[in-house]
């Protein structure tokens, strides 16, 4: 079996198995700059110190965002619409609170001040890529009901899977 280390947001090692499969899944295409907006973005939500995180957001998304900072390394590979469902819940709190995190710098700040400027890149690239989940969401959802005739259910959201 195959294992991946990562580090939690307390900077200890984490080991977990990596998911070998069937081999099929969907790509969720990431840049570096999309990457590391997403990895702050994730720092920002489940921080309690700057009181724009964890303390707004609510317990399950803060479970699917630490699931999605174990896989902040690139692209997403999402087999399912399920699994795509997590991942765009965790976006979508991670967006939130960057958005957040960028209006507190501009009020503490100023508009054009070197946070603020980074805080508002960090938080396009993250819109960016929720967008672009959300687009490859209703694609899946698409395709689901052409292959079951009928629209997305729990069962069809986990079980039907998607080749790259």
């Amino acid at each position: 079996m195959r294992t991946k280390d990562w580090r939690d947001n307390a900077g200890r090692v984490r080991t977990e198995p990596v998911d070998q499969g069937k081999g099929d899944a969907v790509v969720l295409r990431c840049s570096y700059e999309e990457g590391r907006a997403l990895a702050r973005g994730t720092e920002v939500v489940l921080s309690p110190e700057d009181g724009t995180g964890s303390l707004l957001a609510p317990p399950v998304e803060i479970a699917a965002v630490e699931s999605l900072a174990r896989r902040l390394n690139g692209d997403l590979s999402v087999s399912t619409y399920g699994e795509l469902e997590g991942v765009e819940s965790a976006l979508a709190a991670i967006t939130d609170a960057l958005g957040t995190h960028l209006d507190g710098l501009i009020l503490a700040t100023h508009p054009g001040g070197e946070e603020a400027v980074a805080a508002y890149f960090d938080y396009a690239h993250a819109l960016t890529v929720l967008g672009r989940a959300r687009e490859l969401k209703a694609e899946m959802a698409a395709l689901i009901e052409l292959m079951t005739g009928s629209p997305v259910t729990k069962e069809s959201a986990g079980s039907v899977s998607f080749p790259d």
